[in-house]
């Protein structure tokens, strides 16, 4: 999906360390912010997370990704939980929202779109198809800039 990830081995890491804290690892992104660089790793609990546990998660993190990192130039790190409206990171994040509503930002035009919000019918390593209205739309993860769950009883995105 995305290029502006950190690498599989160092992410490797860092999530044995999320673990060892008794949180998930949801993922993590490299965004641009105007000038700024943001690397933002996203941890989760089943009972919610704590601005405590993400100041000791990006306590532990921090010495890590200055010794390992692989991110190029200044940044700074946030850590925090995915929240309502979480980033689909990964193939398996798709396969765990089956039946939910998703956004979905597109690199470039597909299907003459920059944007989409569907349902999410299917999905594996390769593909994903989602349902709006009566159209089906099979799209592949090189497409996607960017995607996240739409929140239950959210305003529909225009489709442009």
């Amino acid at each position: 999906m995305q290029n502006n990830q950190i690498s599989g081995t160092l992410e490797q890491i860092l999530e044995s360390m999320v673990l060892a804290c008794g949180l998930s690892w949801w993922g993590c992104e490299i965004v641009q912010e105007g000038r700024e660089q943001v690397l933002r790793i996203y941890i989760d609990h089943e009972q919610g997370v704590s601005v405590d546990q993400c100041a000791l998660v990006s306590h532990r993190l921090s010495p890590v990704l200055d010794v390992e990192g692989n991110v190029k130039g200044a940044y700074t790190l946030e850590v925090s939980s995915p929240g309502l409206e979480r980033p689909l990171l990964k193939p398996r994040h798709f396969q765990q929202y089956l039946g939910r509503r998703v956004k979905i930002w597109f690199k470039a035009l597909v299907e003459a779109r920059r944007k989409l919000e569907a349902r999410l019918i299917d999905a594996d390593n390769e593909m994903l198809t989602l349902e709006e209205g009566s159209d089906v739309h099979t799209i592949s993860y090189d497409s996607i800039q960017k995607a996240r769950l739409a929140p239950a009883g959210s305003p529909v995105l225009r489709s442009v």
